[in-house]
């Protein structure tokens, strides 16, 4: 009896496609995005074969999702290039995951003219290899190295979590 819902672009919901008065999808990954994630990573070629066969065929799967729903909500450029021309209302967005406290207190030091006592890095998304968090890890020890006083803050779990950890200077 919901007037509207918004599910992942997901096969595993695609019983409850119908179920609201509306329903949206809401989709960032298309099956070659997910075979580029998984990729990153070593694997045997019979398991790469396999991967790459069954991501191939995920794509249009969840295109005829898109199709059936009322509408699909993007974020970012790849989800849309695979699926807003198969939606009646696309919609693409760019999600953020800075919290509101963080805005807030960006806004006060921007009216104070408060200078932020270190530099803030921060690393959003999942902890696997294409997504490079050991990056913001990196770029966080080279500053730290050379007198910077910075911190960084990372959001987000995944395989190499541990592998984090343990490069970090703090």
């Amino acid at each position: 009896g919901a007037d509207a819902a918004l599910l992942p672009l997901d096969e595993r919901y695609a019983d409850l496609l119908g179920v609201a008065r509306r329903t949206v999808l809401a989709a960032e990954h298309t099956g070659r995005s997910r075979l580029e994630m998984l990729l990153a990573s070593p694997m045997r070629p019979v398991d790469r074969l396999r991967a790459e066969v069954g991501f191939r065929r995920l794509t249009p799967r969840l295109q005829k999702l898109v199709e059936r729903a009322d509408g699909v909500q993007c974020n970012g450029e790849v989800a849309w290039a695979a699926y807003a021309s198969h939606s009646r209302a696309p919609l693409r967005i760019y999600d953020s995951r800075v919290r509101l406290a963080d805005v807030q207190e960006a806004r006060r030091r921007r009216a104070d003219r408060t200078p932020a006592p270190t530099l803030r890095l921060a690393f959003s998304g999942r902890l696997i290899p294409i997504k490079g968090p050991e990056h913001a890890v990196e770029a966080h020890r080279m500053l730290r190295s050379r007198g910077v006083d910075v911190s960084l803050d990372v959001y987000g779990d995944g395989p190499m979590m541990a592998e984090l950890q343990a490069h970090a200077p703090d």
